[in-house]
């Protein structure tokens, strides 16, 4: 059954964006995180089942590349979906996960026919879900199976404009993201959704963002 949730207070979003900016600001002054990057997008998400589409995805992430292939992120996300625009009928979706990166374009090796500007990093991994109906007080706690691909352009060494199409599975659903119950015996299913956006990439340390595009 779905489990009660306590939805993000202003002095938790602050306490959010002071960490992450304290992460900046660490590895500018220490100038060791070399291959240490910070990720944003906006765009589409797409209920696959059930069925529902939103211009309203919100994402971003932090990541680290061990090497020039393998690397590891974690990101947030945070999707609307409204019912033909009713603000009152719909649910507020928020994902947190772990992920592996690997560089598939160096894999490929479409460098020497890009001139090093262009490059592919596919990302999968796993995480946590809350769904939160407007039409019921409770909140749908589920894990979560994301697989994806970035294609990314060079804008400059330390800037990437990003672009990201990923696939979340989630586990043990309860309520379709329109906000209603799926099965009124209580009986979950396994919802699946698709995220597209367009963002950019900040490299941080001395060397940028080489792990990418050397």
């Amino acid at each position: 059954m779905p489990k009660k949730f306590s939805q993000p207070t202003m002095k938790q979003t602050i306490l959010l964006f002071a960490f992450l900016l304290s992460l900046n600001s660490f590895a500018q002054r220490r100038n060791t995180m070399e291959q240490f990057s910070l990720e944003a997008g906006y765009g589409l998400n797409m209920g696959i089942s059930p069925r529902i589409t939103d211009i309203s995805h919100l994402e971003g992430a932090f990541r680290y590349m061990f090497d020039d292939y393998w690397g590891l992120k974690f990101d947030y996300a945070f999707d609307q979906f409204r019912v033909d625009g009713n603000s009152s009928l719909g649910t507020d979706y928020h994902r947190l996960s772990a992920q592996v990166v690997h560089n598939l374009g160096r894999t490929l090796n479409i460098s020497p026919y890009s001139d090093t500007w262009f490059s592919v990093l596919a990302h999968g991994g796993l995480g946590y879900s809350a769904l939160k109906s407007k039409s019921y007080s409770q909140v749908d706690s589920m894990g979560n199976i994301v697989l994806g691909l970035t294609p990314q352009i060079k804008i400059t060494d330390n800037l990437a404009l990003r672009f990201d199409g990923s696939y979340i599975m989630n586990i043990k659903q309860n309520y379709d993201l329109t906000g209603q119950q799926h099965d009124l015996t209580g009986e979950h299913f396994v919802g699946s959704m698709l995220n597209l956006s367009v963002g950019l990439t900040v490299y941080l340390g001395r060397n940028q963002g080489n792990a990418d595009w050397r």
